[in-house]
């Protein structure tokens, strides 16, 4: 029973991703992040939510934190944190942190009853399983079969949801 951490090492091996590639791609993805923050993008997204102290006022929490608590410099520099000789240290691999979201499903004839005008449609999913050691790469099996459900080539996706 192996730990995500050490699957996501396995994989890196196994295709050759390199340190420099993962840790360039997680500062790319923070300095995103911050960016989008930065703009507004999250504003109507986000609901603030209030944490009790033990002592004094209650915290509001109304953005993630994660990526201003990033030091970019110090990323190259961190040790892997999964396996020895590994790439996947604490920068570069997902954090651990917890969320909910919500979205409203209904047919195109509800949604005409009702008056409202869709703001994205679900053309198909798709799911797969493997050896749970390579649970990071399922997802590249779903995306074919998910495009041939639909009918569709990758070119005509607009948006993509994916869930290892």
């Amino acid at each position: 029973n192996n730990a995500m951490g050490v699957c996501a090492d396995a994989c890196a091996l196994e295709y050759q991703f390199s340190r420099e590639d993962q840790d360039a791609f997680a500062i790319q993805s923070y300095k995103r992040s911050a960016a989008a923050w930065d703009a507004g993008k999250f504003d109507n997204e986000v609901v603030p939510v209030e944490v009790p102290q033990r002592r004094g006022d209650a915290i509001i929490v109304s953005k993630d934190e994660e990526y201003s608590n990033v030091k970019i410099e110090k990323i190259p520099a961190l040790r892997p944190a999964f396996t020895k000789d590994g790439t996947v240290t604490a920068a570069n691999a997902s954090t651990i942190n917890d969320g909910a979201g919500a979205m409203v499903l209904m047919s195109k004839d509800k949604a005409e009853e009702l008056g409202l005008k869709p703001l994205a449609t679900i053309k198909s999913y798709a799911d797969a399983a493997q050896e749970p050691k390579w649970f990071t790469t399922a997802p590249a099996k779903a995306l074919p079969k998910a495009l041939d459900k639909a009918g569709i080539s990758i070119d005509e996706v607009d948006y993509f949801e994916f869930n290892e």
